[in-house]
């Protein structure tokens, strides 16, 4: 019999929960099910562990990508499987999943789903499930939602203020120097959230992860660039150049603002990172 538990971020997303209880409670009336609210960080894992040894069958992420990814981590090399009803500002592992965004679709998705398993990357000795980062977009999850104020409009006003500011970094790859970067992303799945395609051809089942080399545009080139991003175009532009490796040494030429799907981490000069193939439960 499956047993369900949710475990909801209410710091997550800009949207009420007090609707989706109710869903739950209608959609799930028949089956087994726990509800459960994190009160701090790393709260989710813990709830997660709880729920294994209670022999829970299905979690259920509500939040966030932060959230997917800290429950993500608590349920690789198990047999619980990982639901997703998406409420954080991008939701990027689940847009490539093709979850609905209405989280009552989502519920009904998780109700009659069916189960596979996915890649994970570990990269820094922590887990990714969608795309993990160093430059400037890990500057701009280092400052984002300090204001109080979350939300898409919000990232991309922070991204557009502050880009042209940033200082250009240096990679290497392989013995390989690559200059004038803006961006080193290393994507396990397409996108960073609001159908942001960095990577337009990411599998989650490939057994590689894609090297997103972004270089620092001029103003001028900022809207085609967005363009190419959100029409699943940024391999094709002069800037961009993606390398699929399943594991790879990267080191940068000064210590770099460093996200892992979305929540900032800390400031790294060096990443390693490998792909850990088919290692997660999930309900599609």
């Amino acid at each position: 019999m499956e047993k369900y538990l949710f475990i909801i971020n209410p710091k997550s997303g800009t949207r009420s929960k007090d609707v989706l209880v109710d869903q739950i409670h209608e959609l799930f009336h028949d089956t087994e099910y726990q509800i459960k609210y994190t009160e701090y960080p790393q709260h989710a894992s813990e709830l997660c562990k709880q729920g294994i040894k209670e022999n829970i069958t299905n979690i259920i992420a509500i939040g966030g990508d932060g959230t997917v990814n800290e429950i993500a981590s608590a349920l690789i090399h198990t047999n619980v499987t990982l639901g997703i009803v998406p409420f954080g500002s991008g939701n990027g592992f689940a847009r490539h999943l093709q979850i609905p965004m209405n989280p009552f679709h989502a519920l009904t998705k998780i109700k009659s789903g069916t189960k596979s398993k996915v890649d994970i990357i570990q990269i820094n000795g922590k887990f990714s499930c969608n795309t993990s980062g160093l430059g400037f977009d890990g500057y701009v999850a280092k400052i984002f939602g300090k204001d109080g104020k979350r939300g898409f409009v919000n990232y991309l006003r922070l991204g557009l203020l502050g880009f042209s500011k940033y200082p250009a970094f240096t990679a290497t790859i392989n013995n390989i120097k690559y200059q004038n970067l803006l961006v080193c992303e290393v994507a396990n799945s397409s996108q960073m959230g609001n159908n942001a395609y960095v990577s337009p051809h990411s599998s989650i089942t490939d057994g590689v992860a894609e090297i997103v080399l972004f270089q620092k545009p001029s103003w001028g080139n900022v809207p085609f660039l967005l363009y190419s991003i959100f029409t699943k175009k940024l391999n094709r532009s002069k800037h961009c150049t993606i390398l699929s490796l399943p594991n790879a040494d990267i080191s940068f030429d000064r210590p770099l603002e460093f996200h892992i799907d979305g929540e900032y981490i800390s400031l790294e000069n060096k990443i390693k990172y490998e792909i850990i193939p088919l290692s997660l439960h999930i309900l599609t």
